[in-house]
């Protein structure tokens, strides 16, 4: 089955890329917060940019993506919702490659990277850590220590960029892979190409 409609997944992607900028402006100060606000915001900006990238390769089918996301929303075990999207999806996770130069013909090569962006495994450990710093804190327990809470948050952010920056993803229901830009050369839109299986 072949879906020709990207353009959920563009706008998913284009969620995050608002959302990381959130985070990092709470970071570098360009967002007038401070103390435990400020580090909350960044956590709830990265919890929902990690649900996100959980559910975006279901984002072309309406039904689906909304029973996976009334999940998060009443605070499921994530380990269960994405053992439930690899279930749906094997390939749901994002792949991050980089490309080579092109070769006589114009073609690149893909190549998967190998380290530096946030895994499955460290997906939910950051949405389970995040979730820790959004809940009002019983004044008998030991203060949060907010500045390495933050540190915490913005390191995740910047392997969820690394993940994201350029990606293959292969959405529900289709044979074929999407190569994913999050930014062209100085235009700062999401890009999406196509890439369909040739038979030799």
């Amino acid at each position: 089955m072949e879906i020709t409609d990207t353009r959920p997944y563009i706008t998913a992607m284009e969620q995050v890329k608002r959302r990381v900028d959130v985070i990092l402006a709470c970071n570098d100060g360009r967002l007038a917060l401070n103390g435990p606000p400020r580090v909350e915001t960044a956590a709830l900006q990265l919890r929902m940019t990690l649900e996100t990238i959980a559910l975006a390769s279901l984002a072309a089918n309406k039904e689906l993506f909304q029973q996976q996301s009334l999940r998060f929303e009443k605070h499921w075990k994530p380990s269960e919702i994405i053992r439930d999207l690899e279930r749906l999806n094997p390939r749901f996770y994002p792949t991050p490659i980089r490309e080579g130069e092109p070769d006589a013909g114009g073609v690149r090569t893909h190549e998967p990277l190998l380290d530096g962006f946030l895994t499955k495994d460290e997906l939910l450990e950051a949405h389970g850590r995040c979730g820790d710093l959004l809940h009002t804190r019983n004044p008998f327990r030991p203060t949060l220590d907010y500045s390495a809470a933050l540190t915490n948050v913005v390191a995740w952010t910047h392997k969820v960029i690394r993940l994201l920056n350029a990606h293959e993803i292969r959405l529900l229901g289709e044979d074929h892979f999407h190569l994913v830009h999050m930014s062209v050369h100085g235009n700062d839109s999401v890009h999406m190409y196509t890439f369909a299986k040739v038979d030799a």
